[in-house]
This record gives structure tokens, C-alpha cells and sequence, in this order.
């Protein structure tokens, strides 16, 4: 049936818009691109009305992968600064005062918001023990973490057992277990341990190792060459807690550096520089501590805030015994 171009007009409900037949080639081409956008406009709609995806759940071997980097990045700590220093990070006075501004800070990157559990500790030869509050993954690990890592005799290791602790919107595994060991070649290793329940109660496990820090020596031949050290003793352009911080975790993305914010509080930052000031050589140490760890140790001061190292040197607090029992 035949109507004239003055007739030919009609409604379309996608595109709600009067399209005029009339229109030449071009104005085909503006009629499909005007449908095709209040298409577009539909869809978005639609899927506003949609309720959000929830996050995917952290992959197993993604969360070893962030936790074997943190582990290095203590491993690096412990053979940079030595034992004492170890022993000091360990105390939980010093972990409070390092990590207090912020726990959320400490959380992996693969778990996010979801990374709060509750947390048992086991030592072998040991009952297991509940641990008190609820945190991120690596608020449990930094004190079992610095003690595997800085013994001398091959350490028994232990497994902790994480139980998530808030409502996510993440679908975790009932339970992450991690297990820090060595082998009798003397090597580390995070096993860790997804386990997800069900009919076939199912379980994921991995390993992975972790890179022993090596004392910073180079041999040729039968000669063996220290490399250079910064042994300046001026005062350090710049000096504060943040440059000491990046100074102790270097590592860009450290999440353990990420977390580490002293608050303006004289008491506790006076507590944290006693405590750092111990890790270098005093007379009564039970084990002789290498030139290179005190050396380390030394530099770390010398980037504290000057109020903080001239209050060292008139305190006499360098060498002084026993001052890392704080």
C-alpha cells in the first residue's frame, strides 16, 4: 500500500523518537543510531536495577603468593639487623606501638575488607592457644613469623588457623590454616591450607618457600670482598619515624611498611626509639652480634627524628645493657 511522505510518519517505543520516513540515506542512519541508543539507556537502566555481583573469592595460590612477599620481607629484616632486633619486634609492646594507628592497613591485597579472622596458634610439642581479638591475617603472622625466622638452630616451626571473624560479602573457605616449617636441609616453607567443607570436605594445599636473606658479600676465587656500606655518622638530611620505617621494611610495597604510623604520642614514640636503640651491641649480649647487623642497626638510628637521637646520646642509651627489655 502505497502512503505519501507526508503520511508516513510512526512511533517508535525503543528509540521514543518520531522517525520520519522522508529522511534520505543519511537520515536511515541517524534513525538506527538513535534506536540503538535508547537501547543502551534500557540496558543501563535494567542493570541498575540488578543487585551488585559479589566480590570473587581470593584464590588460594594469590594469598600464599601475598604472604610468602611478607614473609621475605621479614626474612630480609631479621638477617639485615640480626637477633636482638628479632627479639625486640617480637615483644608485643613494640608490635602495638609499630602497628596501633590502623590495623585495616595490615590488610592482603587479595582478601581487602574480608582479611579479619580469629586466630589459633600451635608450636609443636605445644597445646594449642586461642588468640585474643580479631585482626588481618599479618597481625597474627608478624610475631611467628620473626621468631621462625631468626633461630639459630633450625626452628620447630608452628601453624596458625585462621577462622574468618566478619560477615563479607566474599565467599571464603570455612578456614585458612598456615604452616610455617623447615626442612632439614635448613630451608623455609609456608604451607598454607584452604579448607571449604562440604559433602567431600574439601581442601586446597600449597607451598611455597621463603628466600633466606644472605649477608652481602661477594667472593672471587678464593678472596672474599665486603661491599660498601653507608657507614656515615652525620646526622641524616631529612631524618624522621617515616624515613626510619622505610629504612627498616624497604621494600615499596611492603604491607607491613604500609601499616607501620607512629602516633604523636611522646610516651610511646620514647618507648619505640628505647627499643630500637637496643637492637645495636651492648656488653652484656649473650650472643656476640655481627659487625654488619650492629652497623645496620646504627644507620637506623641515625634516621630517627633529631629529637630522638639527641635524646639517645645524652640518655647514654647506645650500648647501654639490657636497654632492649623494654
Amino acid at each position: 500500500m502505497y502512503h505519501s511522505a507526508a503520511d508516513s510518519k510512526m512511533y517508535d517505543p525503543f528509540a521514543s523518537v518520531t522517525v520520519n520516513e522522508q529522511s534520505t540515506t543519511d537520515g536511515t542512519r541517524a534513525v538506527s543510531l538513535s534506536v540503538a541508543s535508547a537501547e543502551r539507556e534500557t540496558q543501563t537502566d535494567m542493570a541498575s536495577m540488578l543487585p551488585p555481583e559479589a566480590p570473587q573469592p581470593p584464590d588460594p595460590a594469590d594469598l600464599l603468593a601475598d604472604i610468602q612477599k611478607a614473609a621475605e620481607d621479614v626474612s630480609q629484616l631479621v638477617g639485615r639487623f640480626g637477633l636482638k632486633m628479632a627479639q625486640i619486634l617480637i615483644a608485643s609492646r613494640t608490635k602495638e606501638v609499630l602497628f596501633k594507628s590502623d590495623r585495616s592497613q595490615m590488610q592482603l591485597p587479595c582478601l581487602g575488607y574480608a582479611d579479619e579472622f580469629s586466630c589459633q596458634l600451635t608450636k609443636e610439642y605445644h597445646e594449642p592457644i586461642e588468640l585474643e581479638g580479631e585482626a588481618p591475617m599479618l597481625w597474627w603472622l608478624w610475631s611467628p613469623l620473626l621468631e621462625w625466622l631468626s633461630s639459630t638452630i633450625g626452628s620447630s616451626g608452628c601453624t596458625l588457623v585462621f577462622t574468618p571473624a566478619c560477615k563479607a560479602d566474599v565467599d571464603l573457605p570455612d578456614k585458612f590454616s598456615i604452616r610455617l616449617w623447615s626442612t632439614t636441609e635448613n630451608t623455609e616453607n609456608i604451607e598454607l591450607t584452604a579448607t571449604y567443607g562440604g559433602c567431600f570436605a574439601e581442601r586446597r594445599i600449597y607451598d611455597a618457600p621463603v628466600a633466606r636473606f644472605c649477608s652481602r658479600k661477594q667472593t672471587f676465587g678464593s678472596n672474599t670482598f665486603t661491599l660498601s656500606m653507608d657507614e656515615s655518622q652525620v646526622p641524616y638530611e631529612g631524618a624522621s619515624f617515616e624515613v626510619a620505617f622505610d629504612y627498616l621494611l624497604p621494600r615499596t610495597l611492603s604491607v607491613w611498611r604500609g601499616a607501620m604510623n607512629i602516633l604523636p604520642n611522646e610516651e610511646e614514640q620514647e618507648q619505640l626509639v628505647k627499643a630500637l636503640v637496643g637492637a645495636c651491641e651492648a656488653k652484656d649480649d649473650q650472643m656476640p652480634l655481627l659487625e654488619e647487623n650492629d652497623l645496620q642497626c646504627r644507620q637506623l638510628i641515625r634516621r630517627l627524628p633529631p629529637k630522638a637521637r639527641i635524646w639517645t646520646v645524652e640518655a647514654g642509651l647506645l650500648g647501654q645493657d639490657r636497654v632492649y627489655a623494654v
